[in-house]
């Protein structure tokens, strides 16, 4: 099944509700908090994997926290708002091929790094 056709059947399947007032298909998922007349908040969250979105055989700790940060970043512009947090997901690999702690905790500094260069809402 393709992504796109998996989806249409999410949408269907889950139905619709009050405190999701956009469906599925934007950058971002738009839910009301605090109840049916509450604000609004947009939601994120992009997995990175290695070999896919980059390749640390070739990418270094930084260069994958930055593109974890970035591809946030750039659906939030792309639905014209500023982000309050990030939430970041990245699959690594295991220690013993190359992406033990201090890598983990040097990937981690760069996402709050990155993340601290860019104005918030």
């Amino acid at each position: 099944m393709r992504e796109n056709d998996f989806l249409k059947w999410i949408q269907r399947e889950a139905g619709s509700h009050a405190r999701v007032p956009v469906g599925i298909g934007d950058d971002m998922a738009v839910v009301r908090v605090g109840g049916e007349v509450g604000a609004l908040s947009l939601m994120k969250i992009d997995q990175c994997l290695d070999r896919v979105h980059f390749d640390l055989r070739e990418h270094s700790a930084q260069q994958a926290g930055r593109k974890a940060v970035n591809r946030c970043l750039s659906d939030c512009a792309g639905m014209a708002c500023l982000p309050a947090a990030i939430m970041i997901s990245v699959a690594l690999p295991r220690a013993e091929e190359g992406a033990g702690e201090a890598f983990a905790q040097e990937l981690f500094r760069a996402c709050r790094d990155t993340a601290a260069a860019h104005p918030r809402g």
